[in-house]
């Protein structure tokens, strides 16, 4: 990542969580001025920030949680990347390709899609020249082709130094033709000039959850005059009744816990579906690095059979392919009595009794590795 790249993502991401705080210049005790300028700045950031509540939209039907404006989808991802774009890998940037694909708007800018298209294309074409040169050199060997074996040297750094670029390289900015549209991407102008946005910002259960309990979302379910607004305590409520009954061992309540066990910890926390886990972690976020961690949640109290160690190799086999660490979080619940005894004293009035309820649950963390004889002994 270029020093360039660096510093614009340093200055746009700079929120950790999608709260606006206000910041008060150093004051001293002994210089009056000091005192006025911190009171002025105090008044005028009071005023002008204004913490906006982010509404989230509950789809019932499709049991999933939803941010259809655009400005509140861009700010939730610049403050902490919560969610992920419907119609994109991570960041909600459909609308920014479509509007270069279709009105030539911004063509000179790259968006995080257009590079990993571009480098899976360079990776195939690596690895298909690879092939080649490997069945080449097979032959020679059979043959016994000394002077030609050592002609393949050259092409071997070669193709050693081409596969070192590939994760550095980005495309060439493209020129808008608009002959090239297609049949549907005419369906999505509006008068010609504008584009629809059809994308929205997708939310987990937890992440929804979380926003509601630090108040920097409102969570409302239903159309027209049905709507209703679910607070923090409601939708923890809701939420773990659709994964089951109200018991410690829930799988909702489970998942919560492990998810703000790591925010606690400062960790940005992410869906680890296409990685066989649970949760994925990254230090920082996922424009910076890629996630360093894959945690497999792990019920240590639950009567249900524990899945077999030829499930855990398998995860952790896809879990090494693309260099992270493994992580067997195993949580252990409270008594059913403990439960129900906080369970029942909810309510909707009262959030911090969320906090109340985690704290009955206790953390393990085991670092799963596979140990390999040969490559380890002395």
């Amino acid at each position: 990542m270029s020093t360039k790249h660096s510093s614009e993502k340093l200055e746009r991401f700079t929120r950790p969580l999608p709260i606006k705080v206000i910041q008060i210049p150093p004051v001293y005790p002994g210089n009056p001025v000091s005192w006025v300028v911190a009171a002025c700045s105090f008044i005028y950031q009071a005023i002008t920030l204004c913490n906006k509540k982010i509404d989230i939209l509950y789809d019932e039907e499709e049991c999933c949680f939803k941010v259809t404006n655009c400005k509140d989808a861009n700010y939730l991802w610049e403050s902490g990347f919560y969610g992920k774009g419907s119609l994109s890998r991570s960041e909600p940037t459909w609308i920014a390709r479509a509007e270069k694909r279709i009105l030539g708007v911004n063509a000179k800018e790259i968006t995080g899609e257009e590079i990993v298209k571009y480098r899976r294309q360079l990776r195939e074409a690596y690895k298909k020249d690879r092939n080649e040169f490997l069945l080449r050199e097979r032959n020679y060997k059979l043959s016994g082709d000394k002077d030609k074996l050592a002609e393949l040297e050259v092409e071997r750094t070669k193709l050693s130094e081409r596969r070192d670029l590939i994760s550095r390289a980005r495309p060439p900015s493209s020129s808008f033709n608009q002959n090239n549209l297609r049949a549907e991407d005419r369906e999505l102008m509006i008068d010609g000039h504008t584009v629809r946005n059809i994308e929205y910002l997708q939310l987990t259960h937890c992440e929804s959850l979380f926003l509601s309990y630090i108040g920097a979302a409102r969570v409302t379910a239903g159309k027209g005059d049905e709507v209703k607004v679910l607070s923090t305590i409601r939708l923890l409520k809701e939420q773990t009744l659709q994964f089951g009954n109200a018991s410690p061992q829930n799988d909702f309540l489970i998942q919560f816990v492990v998810y703000m066990h790591y925010k606690s910890l400062g960790w940005c926390v992410k869906s680890g579906l296409k990685f066989s886990s649970d949760y994925v972690l990254y230090q920082r976020g996922p424009p910076f690095h890629h996630a360093a961690f894959a945690v497999t949640v792990m019920n240590n109290t639950s009567k249900q059979r524990l899945k077999n160690w030829t499930h855990f190799g398998s995860i952790f086999r896809v879990v090494s392919a693309v260099k992270k660490t493994m992580i067997l979080c195993y949580v252990d619940s409270p008594s059913k009595e403990m439960f129900e005894q906080v369970w029942n004293l909810l309510d909707g009035r009262d959030p911090e009794g969320l906090i109340r309820l985690l704290n009955l649950y206790t953390i393990q963390e085991i670092v799963y590795k596979r140990w390999t004889p040969s490559r380890t002994r002395v």
